[in-house]
C-alpha cells in the first residue's frame, strides 16, 4: 500500500507525456506543455488528493499545509528559532529567513508557545520577560527589578495560550541576570519579526518600536522595508587611515545586537540594557559612535565597510520607529547622547523622507530639544536664555530676578574660561540641562561665585569634563566631514567641539581643584575620547575649514564664505 502514491505518480507522468504531442517535448512547445504538466501534477496532488498529501514548493495551499509551502515535512520550514542564547518554539513549522544583519524573520502568521529560558511574569519576580510591540514610553515588562516593570506587557506562552504574531509584528525576549551588575539586569535580548514573504537577506529588520500607521504598512507586504541596495555609498568620502585606526570587527561587534533599551526613556533605561548587546551608559555609547561614524569615511573598500554599515545603519532604523513614536534624547545627565548622528546618517544613507524632529515649545512656551547634545550647547546671547539666575544665602538656585541680591547675569554674558586666559569671553557654552532651568547656568559665573552646594555648579563642572563632551568629537567631526551641518540644525554644537578642541583649560582645572576639589577623572580639553578620534582630529579636521554655520563670526570667515555667520547676526535662528 506504501508504494500506491509512487506508482499513481508514475502513471499520472506518463498521462501527461501522453496527451503530449510528443514524448520527449521540442523547445517550442516546452513552456507551454510544462504549465500544462504543472498545473495537471497539482490538480492530481492536491490536498483533495488523499493518496499523495502536501507538494511543498508548488506555490498552492494545500490539505496539510497551514501557509503556503509550509506546512507537513517541508524542510524550509523550521518548529524553532535561536539566537543570542533565546530560543522561540513555533506553534507551528514555518518559514524562517534572515534580514541583513542576521536577526531572523519568520513568514506569515504564527504563534510562539515556548520560549527559552522561561518568561517569569510576576509583581515582584518577573524575570527574562517578553514584550510584542514595545511602544515608546515609562513601561517595560522585562525584569520586575528595573524601573517602570508592567507585569500585563510581560508576555509568558504556553501550547495552549501561545503569544499570536501575525504579519509586522515585533517580539522583543531578554535574558535576565541572576544578580544585578552595575546598573544593570538584563543579559541579552534578541528580536523576531513577523514578515508577510520570505525575506532575502538584503532587508533591514523593521523597527521592533513602531508607531501603529508604521507597523500597518509592514503587516502588508515587505516593500515598506529599507534594503542594502538604498545605501548611498556615494556619499562617503574615502579618507587615508590614520596609524591608530582600530579594527573593523571591532565596532561590527558593538553594533551587531539590538540595543533594546532605546524604547525606555531616560535614565532608568540603563536598567534594561542588556550588557551583551550595548554599554549602559550613554558615554559609552557616544563613545562607539564615534569611533564607528570616522572608520566608514576611511579608506577600506566597500565589501570591508558592508558589515559595519548594515550593523550601524540598522541602529539607525530602530531609532527612527522609536523618534517617529515620539521618542526623544533630552539633556538632563549623560545617558541620552550619541543618538542624533545614528539618525541623521541613516536618513542621509538610506534616503529616509521623513523629517528629523529638533526641538518643540510646551503649552507656557518654553523651548526643548529632542537631543542631548542640542539641549547642552548654546549660544551666550541666545535670547531664550533668562535675563539672569539668582542664588540664595545658601547658594541655592532659586529664580531669576535680576533686581534681588545674589543675581548675576546669564544672557549676554560670556564665559569665564576664556576670559582667564587672556580673552573676550566664551562665546559657546554648555549647560547639563534644559534652558528653562535656572540652575543650569554657571559657565557665565567665575568658578569663586558657584554654589558652595556640590549638586548645583560644581557637579555640572564636573559632567562637563567626565561624562558628556569629549564622547562627541569623533560623530561632530564625522558630521563635518559629510557636509552636514546644516542638517544637523544646531550651529551651536560644533561650536563648542571646536572650543573643547582646541581650549587650554590647564589654569582653569587648577583653580576648580583648588576652590572645590573637583575631580576631572584624568579629563582635559582638547582631547577626545579616543586615541583614533583624536588622530582624526588633528590630521582632517583643518581640512574642513571655519566652522560656518556655528553662529560664531571666526577668523577666516567673510560674509561671503560663511553668511550668515559674519551676516547682519551672529547667533542662527534655524526653524
Amino acid at each position: 500500500m506504501r508504494r500506491q502514491p509512487v506508482v499513481l505518480l508514475a502513471l499520472l507522468i506518463l498521462l501527461a507525456a501522453f496527451f503530449s504531442s510528443s514524448f520527449l517535448l521540442p523547445p517550442s512547445g516546452l513552456a507551454i506543455r510544462a504549465v500544462r504538466f504543472s498545473s495537471l501534477f497539482s490538480t492530481f496532488s492536491g490536498g483533495n488528493n488523499p493518496l499523495l498529501g502536501s507538494s511543498c514548493f508548488n506555490g498552492i495551499l494545500d490539505g496539510t499545509e497551514q501557509q503556503i509551502d509550509c506546512g507537513g515535512i517541508c524542510p524550509a520550514c523550521q518548529s524553532s528559532v535561536t539566537q543570542y542564547g533565546i530560543t522561540w518554539t513555533l506553534s507551528r513549522p514555518a518559514r524562517v529567513t534572515q534580514f541583513a544583519n542576521g536577526d531572523y524573520a519568520v513568514t506569515g502568521d504564527v504563534g510562539i508557545q515556548a520560549i527559552t529560558p522561561n518568561p517569569l511574569c510576576a509583581t515582584t519576580t518577573g524575570r527574562h520577560g517578553s514584550m510584542k510591540n514595545p511602544r515608546y514610553g515609562q513601561a517595560q515588562g522585562l525584569d520586575a527589578r528595573a524601573g517602570g516593570y508592567t507585569v500585563s506587557l510581560c508576555l509568558a506562552p504556553t501550547p495552549t495560550n501561545p503569544i499570536s504574531l501575525v504579519k509586522g509584528d515585533s517580539l522583543l525576549s531578554t535574558i535576565s541576570l541572576p544578580a544585578q551588575i552595575g546598573q544593570v539586569y538584563l543579559d541579552s535580548s534578541a528580536i523576531l519579526t513577523v514578515t508577510a514573504q520570505p525575506t532575502t537577506g538584503v532587508e533591514f529588520r523593521p523597527a521592533y518600536t513602531q508607531n501603529p500607521t508604521e507597523r500597518q504598512q509592514h503587516q502588508q507586504n515587505n516593500n515598506a522595508l529599507f534594503t542594502t541596495n538604498q545605501i548611498q555609498w556615494h556619499l562617503l568620502p574615502s579618507l587615508r587611515r590614520v596609524a591608530q585606526t582600530p579594527a573593523l570587527a571591532t565596532s561590527v561587534t558593538a553594533f551587531q545586537r539590538p540595543w533594546s533599551q532605546q524604547f525606555f526613556p531616560g535614565f532608568q533605561n540603563r536598567a534594561i540594557a542588556p550588557r551583551n548587546n550595548v554599554p549602559d551608559y550613554g558615554w559609552d555609547i557616544a563613545n562607539l559612535v564615534s569611533v564607528a561614524s570616522l572608520q566608514l569615511l576611511l579608506d577600506y573598500t566597500q565589501q570591508e565597510k558592508t558589515p559595519l554599515m548594515i550593523n550601524f545603519l540598522q541602529q539607525g532604523v530602530d531609532l527612527w520607529g522609536i523618534h517617529n513614536d515620539g521618542g526623544s534624547w533630552s539633556a538632563g545627565s549623560g545617558e541620552p547622547q550619541g543618538r542624533k548622528y545614528l539618525l541623521l546618517f541613516s536618513k542621509q544613507m538610506l534616503g529616509i523622507a521623513t523629517p528629523l524632529k529638533y526641538s518643540f515649545r510646551d503649552s507656557w512656551g518654553l523651548l526643548h530639544y529632542y537631543f542631548q547634545e542640542d539641549g547642552q550647547t548654546y549660544l551666550y546671547n541666545d535670547p531664550e536664555l533668562p535675563a539672569c539666575a539668582r542664588l540664595d544665602a545658601t547658594g541655592k538656585p532659586v529664580g531669576t530676578d535680576c533686581s534681588t541680591l545674589g543675581a548675576y547675569p546669564v544672557r549676554d554674558e560670556k564665559g569665564w574660561i576664556d576670559k582667564l586666559n587672556g580673552g573676550t569671553g566664551d562665546q559657546v557654552l554648555w549647560r547639563q540641562k534644559e534652558p528653562e532651568y535656572f540652575d543650569t547656568h554657571y559657565e557665565q559665573l567665575y568658578l569663586t561665585r558657584w554654589s558652595p552646594d556640590y549638586q548645583y555648579h560644581q557637579r555640572e563642572e564636573v559632567y562637563r569634563y567626565c561624562c558628556t563632551l569629549d564622547s562627541w568629537i569623533g560623530f561632530g567631526l564625522a558630521t563635518m566631514l559629510l557636509n552636514l551641518q546644516i542638517q544637523w540644525e544646531h550651529p551651536p554644537f560644533f561650536a563648542y567641539v571646536d572650543r573643547w578642541m582646541g581650549q587650554d583649560d590647564t589654569e582653569a582645572r587648577r583653580l576648580e581643584a583648588s576652590q572645590w576639589q573637583l575631580n576631572h577623572y584624568a579629563k582635559r580639553q582638547r582631547t577626545s575620547s579616543n586615541s583614533f578620534v583624536d588622530a582624526m582630529w588633528q590630521r582632517y579636521r583643518p581640512t574642513v575649514g571655519p566652522a560656518c554655520y556655528n553662529g560664531i563670526c571666526e577668523p577666516g570667515e567673510t560674509v561671503a564664505t560663511c553668511s550668515p555667520d559674519c551676516g547682519p547676526t551672529k547667533q542662527i535662528l534655524l526653524p
